[in-house]
């Protein structure tokens, strides 16, 4: 029986939590960053995260089912909240090139995202990414709830057309505003970030990202820094800094200097075997655009 056969039931994992539980219970996915030990919040009655999002497709015939996996939390972590209130902040800018053209500002800056936790090596992030997030318009044919910004309508991260630097290293739907404001968790939802611009909420989903990690310098490429140095985990380090470069358009015109970012990490647990702790997907990829197919005949 093929699948459009199937009938679908869709199955919302969830893991509750109640504040009156024992003194040793608390949040599974808010340690102590000082302890690496969870606890709980006893003004809060209870606590509701969503970890995981899956479909069935169910084969009466043959009893046999399917289970596709839309989103797993994996401890893919948004740790927007935590550098909003450190000191000094979490966040530095330093912006090389403001270029004013009819209808819209380009600006070359380099993003330096700050581990917020030093001499905590149990904290060591992984596959950490400085998301950019603003509006987008269309949407994938295969997904319509993927919605992707496009050139002269909306702001956008591309490659500096005189050097070729500052593009997206990928794209993530991680913690866009409009998926994920649900989760009473800061760690797994879209969190207002002191440097976005108020009150503002990109809609794109799919949102371009620079890749961070100790070891990757400014403007290398990721490519090539992962395949060269894949021993290395993407590991960010507890204390450390790391920057990386962004090229990005602003459509002034029409929305203006406007937008919202999200920072993820991968982390899964203060224990030595939760180390490295990469995120799921890829994070990296290459493709290399050569015209249109060459065609002899019906062999070649």
């Amino acid at each position: 029986m093929n699948r459009s056969a199937f009938y679908t039931m869709t199955l919302v994992i969830i893991l509750l939590i109640s504040a009156g539980c024992s003194s040793g219970g608390g949040s599974p996915v808010s340690p102590d960053p000082q302890t690496g030990i969870t606890s709980h919040n006893p003004a809060q009655s209870t606590n509701t995260h969503l970890l995981g999002f899956y479909e069935f497709y169910i084969d009466e015939e043959s009893m046999t089912a399917e289970v596709v996996t839309h989103r797993s939390a994996m401890f893919t972590l948004n740790v927007v909240h935590f550098l909003n209130t450190i000191e000094p902040p979490g966040i530095g800018t330093e912006i090389y090139k403001l270029i004013y053209s009819p209808g819209f500002a380009d600006v070359d800056i380099d993003v330096t995202i700050g581990h917020p936790f030093e001499d905590m090596p149990q904290f060591d992030g992984y596959d950490v990414r400085g998301i950019f997030i603003g509006d987008g318009g269309p949407s994938l044919a295969h997904n319509p709830d993927l919605i992707y910004p496009i050139h002269g309508e909306h702001q956008m991260v591309f490659p500096d057309p005189e050097d070729g630097m500052g593009g997206p290293d990928g794209y993530t739907r991680w913690y866009n505003p409009s998926e994920f404001m649900l989760s009473l968790n800061p760690l797994f939802s879209y969190v207002e970030a002191n440097e976005s611009s108020p009150n503002y909420y990109g809609s794109a989903t799919l949102c371009p990202y620079k890749y961070y990690a100790s070891g990757l310098e400014v403007t290398d490429n990721l490519w090539d820094w992962v395949t060269e140095n894949s021993e290395l985990h993407g590991v960010t380090y507890s204390g450390a800094s790391n920057t990386r470069n962004y090229y990005i358009r602003f459509q002034t015109s029409t929305i203006g200097l406007k937008f919202n970012y999200a920072i993820t990490a991968n982390w899964g647990g203060v224990q030595p075997e939760n180390h490295p702790s990469n995120a799921p997907e890829a994070v990296a990829c290459t493709a290399d655009y050569i015209g249109n197919l060459y065609y002899l005949d019906e062999g070649h």
